[in-house]
């Protein structure tokens, strides 16, 4: 009898504790089929605008919405009376004494005894009428701005990092021929860009991800539709970054072509290939010229300066052996300025050579001319050029290995010209049947307009030798962090 009734004492505080402290509204309910309140708290009573007097003893139906509300909710509760289950109502509608409605989130918790018998209910209520009208507000708003998309007469589609549909306007849906529903989560490039151009365009993303001031790209390719066609489009595609930089979307606002201008494309990329074609066969020319006159002069310079070589070293010994000694020292010195000459000359034809037409690659090939071409820069600048990471096995064609070599050349250029870098790492490797070329130097950082720029003819001249080759080049900097050049180019 005593342990009863401290448990029963023990259930009146925790009871009066929820009722107390609790800062939304409480009902205590009986277990009767009216459903009676037993109690409530103060937060109850303001939130409803009853008096104690006017709820207890009353039936929980005084606060609801109307007789169907209330039957729906008693039948939740026989329902869960039987495993003495809690249960949850969402956005459940329920009055004031005024006549007021609102929106509540509503928490029903059965009260056990100690033989495991529902006696009652713990009723618990949160006014959630500012959220629920906020969220209607922001869909409204939402179906407000889809609305004056999908009348857009351009294609607008939204894309997550991944490339995946978030939204696509009437325009956008009926050129791929995607019903209204189910589209999202599917993926833009490989279910709509056909297979040969998807490189292509997840370059132009992570190019658009990594850039640091542009973050626009204009392109024009094919797009698959649902139906098998393909059909030309022009598109603008940018890159929205929420204030906290963790949600991306690509943003594309695309154009429908007509026949007449995709054949003009088409026509423009004949046109773009035979030029690249013409400067590939124009760039074999020329070094193949540059390697006639590289031998032929190496051969005329090299025959002149043995002969003066030889007449130089027999005037020497018969002036040690004969005439005054004062002619011998003014011969001497003249002997000496011939000599200098000849070693300069000697160096002019080296470095001729080399301008002409790189010969390390043929007697070292094009690892060592790249470390040769490395150390030559390090002793003229000062820059500490570490090429530790250039791989020895390199073996590639000989013209490949010549418009690397330049392309090198060409970098070290900007770099000595424009870095004001300490530190360059040169990195070489071949897997896969790939080249890859890395250099990377700690400079002021080169910029996405820089980088772009049709009037950097330097950086316009080694993409082009890239292209030549059918490769890749990501040029990407960051302002007093340095500048990154990766190439990559098939040698299969």
């Amino acid at each position: 009898m005593r342990m009863r009734l401290l448990n029963r004492r023990k259930k009146n505080d925790l009871i009066s504790c929820i009722l107390k402290y609790n800062s939304d509204a409480v009902f205590i309910l009986n277990n009767l089929p009216e459903r009676t309140i037993i109690d409530c708290n103060d937060a109850a009573l303001k939130l409803f605008g009853f008096s104690r007097t006017d709820l207890i003893g009353k039936s929980i139906e005084i606060v609801h919405l109307n007789n169907y509300s209330y039957y729906e909710f008693d039948k939740r509760l026989r329902m869960k009376t039987k495993n003495n289950e809690r249960f949850h109502l969402n956005r459940y509608r329920m009055k004031r004494k005024d006549g007021g409605i609102f929106y509540s989130e509503h928490i029903v918790i059965p009260l056990i005894n100690s033989l495991g018998r529902c006696v009652g209910w713990v009723s618990v209520v949160k006014d959630i009428s500012e959220w629920v009208f906020t969220e209607l507000a922001c869909i409204e708003s939402i179906n407000k701005y889809k609305t004056c998309l999908d009348i857009s007469p351009m294609m607008l589609l939204l894309l997550d990092k991944n490339g995946r549909f978030e939204f696509v306007n009437e325009k956008g849906r009926k050129f791929l021929g995607l019903d209204s529903v189910g589209y999202v989560g599917r993926s833009w490039i490989e279910d709509f860009i056909p297979e040969e151009q998807q490189l292509r365009i997840k370059k132009i993303f992570l190019d658009l991800l990594s850039s640091i001031d542009e973050n626009k790209e204009y392109f024009i390719n094919l797009i698959g539709t649902e139906e098998g066609k393909l059909n030309p489009a022009s598109w603008l595609c940018s890159v929205y970054n929420n204030v906290n930089y963790r949600n991306v979307n690509f943003i594309l606002t695309g154009k429908e072509l007509e026949c007449g201008q995709k054949n003009n494309q088409d026509e423009k990329n004949d046109i773009d290939m035979d030029l690249r074609r013409l400067n590939s066969h124009l760039q074999k020319q020329r070094e193949k010229e540059k390697a006639m006159t590289t031998h032929k002069i190496l051969d005329d310079m090299g025959q002149v300066l043995t002969g003066l070589s030889l007449e130089a070293s027999l005037l020497e010994k018969m002036i040690q052996q004969n005439g005054p000694d004062i002619n011998r020292m003014l011969i001497t010195c003249k002997l000496g300025e011939m000599s200098k000459i000849i070693n300069s000359l000697i160096q002019f034809g080296r470095e001729l050579s080399t301008g002409i037409r790189p010969t390390v690659i043929d007697d070292m090939g094009l690892s060592a001319a790249i470390v040769w071409l490395a150390g030559n820069y390090q002793k003229e600048t000062g820059i500490i050029f570490m090429t530790d990471e250039v791989a020895d096995s390199v073996e590639v064609d000989i013209d490949v290995s010549i418009i690397i070599f330049r392309i090198c050349e060409e970098l070290f250029d900007n770099i000595k010209e424009h870095s004001r870098a300490g530190r360059v790492h040169v990195r070489l490797s071949e897997k896969g049947g790939c080249l890859s070329l890395n250099i990377t130097d700690d400079g002021i950082g080169l910029n996405r307009d820089a980088s772009s720029n049709p009037k950097s003819f330097g950086l316009l001249k080694i993409r082009e030798s890239v292209r030549t080759l059918k490769g890749t080049i990501v040029i990407s900097g960051k302002k007093e962090v340095g500048t990154s050049v990766d190439i990559n180019i098939p040698v299969m």
